[in-house]
């Protein structure tokens, strides 16, 4: 979010002028970092990116670091990290689930974990890292089915794999989670 009291500089900041690219929607909006705002001790450090569309936004450092991971076509390392799964993944017309990344495996997938109930299964990284969303965006987000749960109520990430069920990376049972 902007952040009106903050001031936003030109120059000190190793970031400005790098490309960035955000995904809104499923689309990828290019960008570049056009000034900074540090950190003063109650406000995180903010970074202003204006798209090529013309439109501008501030991110804070977690936002802007994927940002231009997405942009470099570099995989971000979504262990711990919070999903918006959309629901129709389930075949459900609802929203979003909040998930959490608790597992990477070395097949390329990650095991998710949901807000709103104990439900986990894998998910290819190609498909997870579409979801992925920033921690301040889970603690906005309004979640299908999570009642009134939001991601502080997540707890750490815990590792997948104590009862034999992190495999090599197999899909799951998909079925049982539309019966959700």
């Amino acid at each position: 979010g902007t952040s009106s009291k903050m001031a936003f500089a030109l120059h000190g900041c190793e970031h400005i002028g790098k490309r960035v690219t955000r995904r809104f929607e499923g689309v990828n909006v290019g960008g570049v970092v056009s000034a900074w705002a540090p950190a003063d001790g109650q406000e995180e450090a903010l970074y202003r990116v204006r798209h090529d569309d013309g439109d501008e936004e501030d991110l804070d450092r977690q936002e802007l670091e994927d940002a231009l991971a997405l942009a470099a076509n570099t995989p971000v390392d979504l262990k711990g990290r919070f999903l918006a799964v959309p629901t129709s993944f389930f075949q459900v017309e609802a929203g979003f689930y909040l998930a959490r990344c608790t597992s990477v495996s070395a097949g390329g997938c990650v095991w998710l974990r949901y807000v709103s109930d104990n439900y986990s299964h894998w998910v290819p990284h190609a498909i997870a890292s579409k979801w992925l969303i920033s921690d301040s965006e889970a603690r906005r987000g309004d979640w299908v089915g999570s009642g009134g749960a939001q991601a502080e109520d997540v707890g750490e990430a815990d590792e997948a794999g104590e009862a034999g069920e992190e495999g090599d990376g197999e899909e799951q049972d998909v079925a049982s989670a539309a019966a959700r």
